[in-house]
């Protein structure tokens, strides 16, 4: 068992956290949501976002600022979950996902009020891997929480 949630009740200054995959995520985030005052920031590598991390995401880090979901999985059902609850996103990158277009009429306006929001290459269904998304961390690295 990963002992992450347990450890996070001793970063109360943890303002921005990195995850490797979406495993225990609910319990990561109830921490951060009692412990850790200060968060702004969460990014998830190869995260999987179906219903119950969008409303965890929405029900526990509701005043999130910056959410990185690049080479996620993510159903646009669940995109729009986010961008209807954390109404306070700065930046929110979900750029190269599968399960929604880039450029959805309906997703850019509830985008609009972000300032920075990123979608490009976002696809319903990846056809060059016959939906078999290929996730990629190299998009995480330190400058991913600056503008």
């Amino acid at each position: 068992m990963l002992q992450i949630p347990i450890l996070i009740s001793k970063w109360t200054n943890l303002e921005i956290l990195r995850l490797g995959g979406t495993f225990q995520m609910q319990e990561v985030l109830a921490q951060i949501n009692i412990h850790c005052k200060n968060f702004i920031g969460l990014a998830i590598a190869r995260a999987h976002v179906e219903q119950d991390e969008a409303s965890a995401i929405v029900t526990l880090l509701p005043n999130i600022k910056q959410l990185f979901l690049r080479h996620a999985y993510m159903e646009k059902e669940n995109l729009v979950m986010i961008l209807q609850g954390c109404k306070e996103l700065e930046y929110f990158d979900v750029r190269h996902c599968i399960g929604f277009d880039e450029g959805d009429d309906e997703i850019l306006k509830l985008a609009s009020r972000i300032r920075t929001f990123k979608d490009e290459g976002s696809m319903l269904y990846d056809y060059d891997d016959d939906y078999c998304p290929t996730y990629r961390v190299d998009g995480f690295h330190d400058g991913d929480f600056s503008d």
